[in-house]
């Protein structure tokens, strides 16, 4: 029996919400001209520690902007950083409401500042009971530690050991969702254009909506 369901954020609740498609809108405001070098420098090394929490975003952003001598604050660069976003795929969100398994959290490869955003100001904390972002793990997926740590808050967010099959996750990534069925977790790659089908996928783990 499923008892908790892990939902990846970007790609899965958000329309196609990759970084590089954030970096890519805030060097289209300001600098378009250097936008492959301003996306190169970030991910080549800068970012990564930010995925694990031990280097902040505003540290990042602001070695990137000194490198390329950019036109912009690194308040302007995190505050574009956080807003350019892709859409909530709303359906999901309401079909979420309507499953009788209400245990949901979110587990993401997340910088702890976007974390927190996704969390507050985009208001999935209405919707989910918690969020396992790699930036406070101190692990990103698809490291089994990841997995590790959220087994435990799930654990203690339900008041019992939750045997790893009784966890149900849902990712975009191919080798996500293997590290997931590694660990012991049922798991399935989805994307929010699979929206349609959702609902046979979680009959066949037993997970139905209150109207079944």
């Amino acid at each position: 029996m499923i008892k908790a369901i892990v939902w990846d954020v970007d790609g899965v609740l958000l329309t196609n919400g990759n970084g590089t498609y954030r970096l890519e809108e805030v060097a289209n405001q300001h600098f378009a001209h250097q936008k492959d070098e301003w996306v190169q420098r970030l991910w080549d090394g800068r970012y990564e520690p930010c995925l694990t929490g031990h280097k902040s975003t505003r540290t990042a952003l602001q070695e990137a902007i000194d490198d390329l001598n950019l036109p912009l604050t690194v308040d302007e660069a995190m505050a574009q950083w956080l807003q350019s976003h892709p859409d909530i795929h709303q359906p999901i969100l309401h079909f979420i409401r309507q499953l009788k398994n209400q245990n949901h959290f979110l587990g993401t490869n997340q910088d702890t500042q976007r974390a927190d955003h996704i969390w507050e100001d985009l208001a999935f904390k209405n919707h989910f009971t918690d969020i396992f972002a790699s930036g406070h793990l101190g692990h990103k997926k698809p490291d089994e530690r990841f997995f590790m740590e959220a087994q435990k808050r799930l654990d203690q967010h339900l008041g019992a050991e939750l045997l790893p099959s009784e966890v149900l996750f849902f990712d975009d990534v191919a080798t996500n969702v293997a590290a997931a069925q590694q660990f012991g977790w049922q798991a399935e790659q989805y994307t929010w254009e699979k929206f349609d089908v959702l609902p046979e996928i979680l009959k066949q783990y037993g997970v139905e909506t209150n109207e079944s």
